[in-house]
């Protein structure tokens, strides 16, 4: 009894010197006795294996491992009898089941003061380990240069995107300042966005002042009171008033002054399913004095013409049409309806 006591003692002195020395080596070993479980382990292992020495010692190998009872075994039957090294094909599990690919050898392990014991050390080549991580961080860094190169192309397409989009913009607001037509743009809720310089020739109201404020104040009673309720019928139902068409309306000058003016409103939807509304004005003042000058012109011929004596008759050369005072009846004693405007006067 005495002896199995001092027997066990070395024993536990012997594992204890293994480990002490072992720990220093940068090499994983395991000590396997001949039931399969583990006597022994440097801190190396116990890193490789994710888990603490204390949680490793008394595990039988096939409870951290994939190797069967009957491989263990008949591995370890084989290297203690023989005294020859083996390779054990055989993957490590860490505590969350993951694969611990490693080169592992076993052989033979003995002391002389314990002769009548034989122990399986075992050694783990790391090496194999990283292949794992290294192809991973590989085709990391494959997919890294592949997502530089898509990036750098994508800028590239986006810096020629700005540029068109800058040479667009440019010629955009070279026509806007450029139209003889005044142009408004406001948003759906009728609030002035941008007016172009021919607006504010046409209206007397000046980029800054109009900016920001209703576009009723640039209309004539007429609309300006029934204008959002426009928009607003537009965007529910789709429903159009003036949007898309054209037609003369009053607008109101900065100064009071009422100005006919022939408007045409467009709608365009933006990318954000905002909407702007662009109105174009043409001014009209020119052509209503040019109407109210022939209309006068007219009367004061027809005025002469009414107050002679002698007969008249006016032929319009591009229309054909004859217009006759009054007293040309009674002086040719022809009826009205007997004078034809087609060149024979009379028949």
């Amino acid at each position: 009894m005495a002896s199995n006591t001092s027997d066990s003692e070395l024993r536990t002195e012997i594992l204890e010197r293994f480990e002490e020395v072992s720990d220093q080596i940068p090499v994983c070993l395991i000590l396997v006795n001949t039931a399969g479980n583990i006597i022994a382990c440097n801190l190396s292992a116990a890193r490789f294996l994710q888990r603490e020495k204390s949680q490793l010692i008394g595990k039988d190998l096939t409870d951290i491992s994939d190797i069967s009872e009957q491989s263990l075994a008949s591995t370890i039957k084989y290297s203690i009898s023989s005294r020859n090294p083996v390779n054990l094909s055989f993957n490590f599990l860490s505590p969350l089941g993951e694969q611990l690919s490693g080169i592992i050898y076993g052989s033979r392990y003995q002391t002389a003061k314990l002769s009548n014991t034989a122990n399986l050390l075992i050694k783990i080549d790391e090496s194999k380990k990283l292949i794992k991580p290294f192809l991973a961080l590989k085709n990391q860094l494959e997919e890294t240069k592949n997502l530089v190169q898509q990036l750098r192309y994508n800028k590239k397409q986006l810096e020629a995107a700005n540029e068109e989009l800058e040479d667009f913009s440019s010629q955009m607001g070279a026509i806007f300042d450029a139209s003889v037509s005044g142009i408004v743009v406001i948003n759906e809720k009728g609030i002035v966005q941008k007016i172009s310089p021919s607006t504010e020739k046409i209206l007397g109201w000046s980029q800054d002042e109009i900016v920001g404020k209703n576009v009723s104040l640039l209309m004539g009673s007429d609309i300006s009171a029934k204008h959002d309720s426009y928009l607003n019928n537009y965007l529910e139902t789709g429903k159009t008033y003036i949007i898309g068409s054209g037609r003369e309306v009053i607008a109101m000058h900065k100064n009071g002054k009422a100005i006919n003016i022939f408007l045409t409103v467009g709608h365009v939807k933006l990318h954000n399913n905002k909407s702007l509304f662009v109105g174009f004005i043409r001014d009209l003042t020119d052509i209503k004095h040019a109407e109210s000058n022939l209309h006068i012109n007219q009367l004061m011929l027809q005025a002469v013409i009414d107050a002679t004596t002698d007969g008249v008759w006016d032929l319009h050369i591009k229309t054909g049409i004859t217009e006759f005072s009054s007293n040309i009846y009674e002086l040719t004693g022809y009826a009205k309806e007997e004078v034809v405007p087609d060149g024979i006067f009379f028949r």
